[in-house]
């Protein structure tokens, strides 16, 4: 675990046990699954862990209970790697895609399609409360700078992130 002012770093060695996959994990579906069903037990009645199966879920909730940007899940190699990030800004020093070019409200805009699901314009007007041609002109850089996929055409346009 390593600590920074702007970010908690999780590394749990090897890959993820088979049925879960990085990009479940990514895509915040991934399935409970412990590689060590006695100490997850004890871990459970010492009240250190939970058995629960919560842990997706509550990485989901962080943007909306506490404002805070989705964890960032890659696999570095040798290590599952999950980057608990305390602002969007540390998001941009975190993340692999090239995010040096949006401002800081752009970053939180952004911020909606780290969930890996299609969004629409209003969908995302709505999350963020800004205007329709601020939504137009984000979603357009986004697009242009390679960071989202543009699916579909006119109401049914969709946003997708670009990896």
């Amino acid at each position: 675990m390593e600590v920074y002012p702007d970010r908690i770093i999780v590394k749990s060695p090897g890959k993820p046990v088979s049925p879960i996959t990085i990009e479940a994990m990514k895509n915040f579906t991934a399935t409970s699954y412990s590689r060590n069903k006695k100490l997850t037990f004890i871990f459970n009645e010492m009240e250190y862990m939970e058995e629960s199966a919560l842990g997706m879920d509550t990485f989901k909730s962080l943007r909306d209970k506490y404002e805070l940007p989705l964890p960032i899940v890659d696999f570095d190699g040798s290590n599952v790697v999950v980057t608990f990030a305390r602002t969007v800004d540390a998001v941009r020093s975190s993340i692999k895609l090239d995010l040096q070019e949006l401002s800081k409200s752009e970053l939180e805009a952004f911020e909606v399609y780290r969930d890996r699901k299609e969004h629409s314009k209003s969908e995302l007007a709505e999350y963020t409360g800004l205007p329709q041609r601020t939504v137009e002109r984000y979603l357009k850089k986004f697009v242009d700078l390679g960071l989202l996929i543009k699916t579909g055409s006119g109401p049914s346009t969709k946003y997708l992130l670009n990896e």
